[in-house]
């Protein structure tokens, strides 16, 4: 029983080293996944990124389709110039037969032209504030992207260190994990060597307990007339003087034997007691008397009141049996026997003496109710 109490009291720093290094190991394992997820942000906010990259260069190849197709019109105009000027050459050259439908087809020619060099105009300032912009749309997204990629390559690489040394931290203590399992199954394989070796002991003791009983039944048969004197044990007798008056002995017979020391002797003070508190002071003068001096001559060493203050405290606060409870029990003289909803005591392996109480207490009155049948089944 003290090898197991000791096993288990070295187990219980194992156990708490084991349960702190799989919290260590769940801490890590957390944050491993956080910064997995954060490692999945950043790759979704880089594509985010590439995306509008792609599009601002989809919106930039859209604006050199406009400029190519702007200066295509452009040349268009300067060829429609070339032949205006053309005709105009032509009908400015000295023509008497140059009629007035010309003269008009003129002026709507140079009002045409002159609305095309406007519009030209136009359009080339409007090509140079897009090309201005684009320009500036196109250092300002590269600086931003290359920020953000420099930043996204900086904490790649800071999460690549850090899972590198999770990974590492990781592995020792899986080594250490398999480490303890394998002294943890060492320590059950020796548990396991100890309770059988405790079984075979506990199966040698029954039998030397059988062999005791059987010792004693018959030490009681031959014994059954023996005689029981009831004078005081040897740790209170002194001599046969009380008071300066010679002391006479009574011998009784029993065929019981004590289960606790000095059992019969002080049962006899305690009835000669009880006894002398019924009679009344003033009849019965005589046996009042006789009771006195017995008791005076004879003094308990208390410990049938010591047994019954034991039981008392054992189940004064009971909310259930517990080991200690047990072995209380056990020290005491008890046979502790465990129940589905009672447990079963005996008292000194006599069969005559069996108790049961709950397993659960019903109310805060059931440990005081125990006690109370328990001495009275006793005492």
């Amino acid at each position: 029983m003290v090898f197991l109490l000791g096993l288990l009291v070295g187990l219980i720093p194992l156990w708490f080293y084991w349960r702190r290094h799989q919290r260590f190991l769940a801490t890590w394992k957390k944050r491993l996944l956080q910064e997995q997820e954060n490692y999945q942000q950043l790759q979704q906010n880089y594509q985010r990124l590439t995306q509008a990259h792609q599009a601002l260069q989809q919106e930039l190849d859209n604006l050199r389709h406009n400029h190519a197709t702007i200066l295509q019109e452009q040349e268009q105009l300067k060829q429609l110039h070339r032949e205006v000027l053309q005709k105009v050459h032509q009908l400015e050259l000295p023509n008497p037969v140059a009629s007035h439908s010309l003269q008009q087809e003129l002026a709507t020619l140079r009002r045409d032209y002159e609305t095309a060099i406007q519009e030209q105009v136009t359009l080339t300032q409007k090509i140079q504030q897009l090309e201005q912009e684009n320009q500036q749309l196109r250092c300002q997204n590269h600086a931003e992207l290359e920020q953000d990629y420099q930043k996204l390559i900086h904490e790649y690489e800071q999460m690549q260190h850090e899972y590198k040394i999770a990974m590492r931290e990781r592995t020792e203590l899986t080594q250490r994990l398999q480490h303890i399992e394998q002294e943890n199954q060492k320590l059950k394989d020796e548990r396991n060597y100890y309770e059988q070796c405790a079984i075979e002991a506990e199966e040698q003791k029954h039998l030397i307990q059988q062999e005791n009983a059987q010792l004693e039944a018959q030490i009681q048969q031959r014994d059954y007339h023996r005689p029981y004197q009831t004078v005081p044990p040897k740790s209170a007798q002194s001599d046969l003087e009380v008071n300066g008056k010679q002391a006479r002995q009574i011998i009784l017979y029993s065929h019981e034997i004590d289960l606790y020391p000095d059992e019969l002797y002080e049962m006899i003070l305690t009835i000669f007691q009880e006894e002398l508190n019924r009679i009344p002071p003033d009849t019965y003068k005589r046996r009042y008397h006789l009771l006195q001096s017995l008791l005076e001559a004879n003094q308990s060493q208390g410990y049938r009141e010591q047994i019954k203050q034991q039981i008392e405290q054992l189940f004064s606060k009971y909310m259930g049996a517990t080991r200690r409870l047990e072995r209380e029990l056990i020290n005491l003289g008890f046979d502790f026997t465990e129940g589905t909803t009672h447990h079963k005591i005996t008292w000194h392996q006599d069969s005559r003496y069996v108790f049961s109480f709950a397993k659960t207490p019903s109310d805060y009155r059931a440990g005081r109710n125990i006690s109370r049948d328990l001495i009275h089944l006793l005492f």
